[in-house]
Formats: structure tokens, sequence, C-alpha cells
């Protein structure tokens, strides 16, 4: 009778060990997971500096989150007007984000294509860019929504040709 209660007991301890192990391996899978969802993050470069990229992106910051176009256009404009800004991620993103708000697709693929060039480049994004940014990948994401669109309206658009 002794023995029979050892073992239960045994069992009992394998069976909670066994679900521990199973709780800490979850936590740890679903923590990675979330990880790869935000965007590779450098330290803020921008925060001793005045470059015109800095401040660029420091007036940009105000813009991301809310949808307007119309400032978003004037920093892409800006942006475009500095000397290899191709190279730096956080003014890809801007510029790509904007193309992708306008629903262009054929310049959001170009953008795309160097943003994705200038993140790996760089490993990221400024810290400053982080909240709002999305990682390439997401971006992707957004960019063939914005393709098929154009192409659903394309498909589904009548002419209208005015009569002579």
């Amino acid at each position: 009778m002794k023995q029979t209660l050892i073992s239960k007991r045994n069992i009992s301890i394998l069976i909670i060990l066994i679900f521990s192990s199973v709780c800490i391996v979850g936590v740890f899978l679903f923590i990675n997971m979330k990880r790869e969802d935000k965007p590779a993050v450098t330290k803020s470069n921008c925060e001793k500096q005045q470059t015109t990229e800095c401040e660029l992106l420091n007036e940009s910051l105000s813009i991301l989150p809310i949808d307007d176009r119309q400032e978003l256009m004037k920093k892409q404009t800006k942006i475009s007007d500095i000397e290899k800004y191709t190279n730096n991620a956080n003014l890809m993103y801007i510029v790509t984000a904007y193309y992708i708000k306008i629903e262009d697709p054929d310049n959001s693929i170009k953008y795309y294509d160097l943003l994705k060039k200038a993140y790996a480049a760089s490993g990221g994004y400024d810290a400053a860019i982080e909240p709002f940014a999305q990682a390439p990948d997401k971006m992707k994401l957004q960019i063939e929504y914005v393709s098929k669109l154009k192409e659903s309206m394309q498909k589904n658009s009548i002419t209208i040709t005015e009569p002579q």
C-alpha cells in the first residue's frame, strides 16, 4: 500500500513537471513570436544630431499616426531632395508609407525595394520612429493590397466617351 502512494505521488509530480515545461515553452514561443511583429530598432541617432534627416524624421513622427496625406507629401518631397536618402531606412519608411497611403502601387513597390536594402544595411529603424514604423515584411502585405485594389479598379472601371 505504501508503494502505491509513492508511485501515485511520483506520477503527480511528473505530470506537474510536464505541465510546467509545456507552459514555459509556450510563453517562450509567444514572446518570440511577438518580437517578429516589431521592426528592428537601432539606438536613436537623432537625439543628439541636428541633421536634415533627423529634422525630417522628427517632424514626420506627428504625421505618421494620422492620415494627413498632404503633410506626408510635403515631407516626402523634402526627403527626395536629400542626397543619398535611399540609404536611410527611416526616410525610406516615410517615403514608402506615403506611396502606400496614396495607393500608388508602382512607387510603393519601387520604394519598398529600396527600403528593404536600407533596412538590412542599417540593421533597423531609429528608436524614434519605432512606435510608428512597421517592419518591411509587414509593409509588403499593404503593397500587395494596394496593387490588387488598383487591378480591381481597372477591371471594373467604365470608360465613358462624350458624344460627338
